[in-house]
């Protein structure tokens, strides 16, 4: 996985994470095009989201609507899209007078390789009784 792939694949968690809580906390979710929109109802910006999750569409296109869903709830709310991803994204947030509407540094790393077959002489047992986590 390339950086190019691994920040594609950091956006796309982000969203998918916060359409996720947004859910299971009854918040207003749209989650069907290149923005993730997520509306908590709680009065913070931070939490309440618009997330770009991939950086295609048109911009002017995603911001309208961002505008619309969260003016319609009358709610603060933060554009999320990573520096250097999509900055027509950006330029016409900042054009249509969003503030701080940079987004995250994206967090990841790359697949963890397999890990080498345990030596023949080391025993793994898990500890189910309370004789057995006392020895542990």
């Amino acid at each position: 996985m390339n950086a190019a792939e691994l920040g594609a694949a950091a956006d796309e968690n982000l969203a998918r994470t916060w359409a996720a809580l947004g859910r299971a906390m009854g918040a207003d979710v749209v989650d069907d095009g290149p923005l993730t929109l997520v509306a908590t109802g709680i009065p913070i910006a931070f939490f309440n989201g618009a997330y770009l999750n991939e950086a295609a569409g048109d911009p002017d296109a995603m911001i309208a609507q961002a505008i619309e869903f969260f003016a319609a709830r009358d709610l603060a709310w933060l554009l999320w899209v990573r520096e250097g991803v999509a900055p027509n994204v950006l330029e016409r947030g900042r054009a249509a007078g969003l503030h701080d509407v940079g987004g995250p540094p994206a967090m990841g790393v790359a697949p963890i390789p397999q890990s080498p077959p345990a030596p023949p002489e080391l025993t793994i047992e898990i500890a189910t009784t309370a004789a057995q986590l006392a020895d542990h």
